[in-house]
């Protein structure tokens, strides 16, 4: 005897997913919630190959109370590992990271030199009235009137940031901007502090 009910035909079409809900139920997977990782570093740190020296090539130190320079070279900064960060008052981003990077710079001098240089074709002039303007003061600001530091060190782009040792040999760097003050400068403050 075939049955005819509709509701019976329903019963048995449904009573298999029915059972495999319950089973599910009773039988649940457990997952494990991944806890999100916090970001190591905002930025690519590019190891340089070799023994790559810094160039020889000389730049402006420039006094940020009078506007004057004076010619200094690598050789001259050498005896620290130094932070060489490379910018100009018409980048975007360069003037929007600078003011961190020097906060950052103050709190690290005393273990590592930091080399902060313009690119400039005003002598100067327009990095000290930005200096001026954003209020700073108590540190060291190079200026590369000619681009013949930037070349030598085969910079294509600014931001752009080389680490290197005491000796003068570049040991990495990084093109872009970096946040000093947030999660990628307590990674690099970690470093240099392993490295004092």
């Amino acid at each position: 005897m075939v049955a005819t009910n509709k509701s019976f035909w329903v019963g048995v079409i449904l009573s298999p997913l029915f059972m495999a809900l319950i089973w599910f139920a009773v039988n649940k997977p457990k997952v494990d919630v991944i806890q999100p990782q916090p970001i190591v570093a905002t930025f690519d740190f590019v190891p340089t190959a070799g023994n790559v020296i810094l160039p020889s090539a000389t730049f402006e130190k420039l006094n940020l109370v009078d506007g004057t320079t004076s010619t200094v070279s690598f050789a001259d900064l050498a005896g620290k590992p130094m932070i060489i960060h490379y910018w100009a008052t018409w980048c975007g981003a360069c003037v929007e990271e600078i003011p961190a990077l020097v906060k950052f710079a103050e709190q690290n001098a005393e273990n590592i030199r930091f080399v902060i240089i313009a690119s400039d074709h005003s002598g100067g002039r327009e990095v000290k009235a930005y200096c001026d303007k954003n209020d700073i003061k108590n540190i060291d600001i190079y200026i590369d009137k000619k681009g013949s530091v930037l070349k030598g060190q085969s910079v294509k782009a600014l931001p752009t940031t080389v680490f290197a040792s005491a000796n003068q040999v570049e040991a990495g760097r990084v093109v872009g901007a970096i946040d000093w003050l947030g999660q990628s400068g307590s990674v690099i403050q970690g470093y240099l502090t392993k490295g004092a």
